[in-house]
């Protein structure tokens, strides 16, 4: 969540100071919970100043400014280093282990490429010798479906008697709707 501004701070404090109504009324004038009207008005008649607090914590960087620099250079030297590549190269030239997810954030913040995949599976390319086309078996052929705008109206009864399938000859669908017509 993020602090709020020093304006409403002021705000709030002015609107108490000025005797506009108790804590609980500011704190639902401003919207904001009763401690947090409480403090604002400790902190400025202890003279701490209103301005939020500067948010503090996170891990410190893995990588320093050495590091930083052997990975450009090594980028350089090698664009299409996959993120193992990198992340092995950093172990043993400056002595850092870091997961590939780490490795991929450094390069995004140093405004680097990065590769995700090693040669054979280039990303953004099709599927690599070997492999069948995506979407069907290896060794199928695709499924060719027969429209109906193609058949005249006059053939709705052969297509009952032998199917929409295309298996049998033309004389043998004739011969079936002859006798079934008997």
């Amino acid at each position: 969540m993020r602090a709020y501004s020093t304006d409403l701070r002021q705000k709030i404090v002015m609107a108490y100071e000025s005797g506009e109504g108790t804590l609980d009324d500011m704190a639902s004038i401003f919207e904001v919970d009763r401690r947090t009207v409480s403090r604002l008005l400790h902190r400025s008649r202890q003279g701490l100043g209103l301005s939020p607090k500067p948010l503090g914590g996170g891990y410190p960087a893995i990588l320093d400014e050495k590091g930083l620099d052997l990975l450009r250079q090594r980028v350089a030297q090698q664009p299409d280093a996959t993120l193992e590549g990198l992340a092995a190269y950093l172990k043993k030239r400056a002595r850092v282990e870091m997961h590939l997810s780490t490795v991929c954030r450094v390069l995004q913040k140093l405004g680097l490429p990065r590769k995700k995949k090693p040669g054979g599976c280039r990303a953004g390319r099709g599927r690599p010798a070997g492999f069948p086309p995506s979407g069907r078996a290896a060794g199928s052929t695709p499924l060719h479906l027969h429209r109906r705008n193609r058949l005249s109206f006059g053939d709705d009864q052969s297509l009952r008697a032998c199917g929409a399938r295309r298996t049998w000859s033309a004389r043998a669908c004739r011969a079936i709707t002859d006798e079934g017509s008997l």
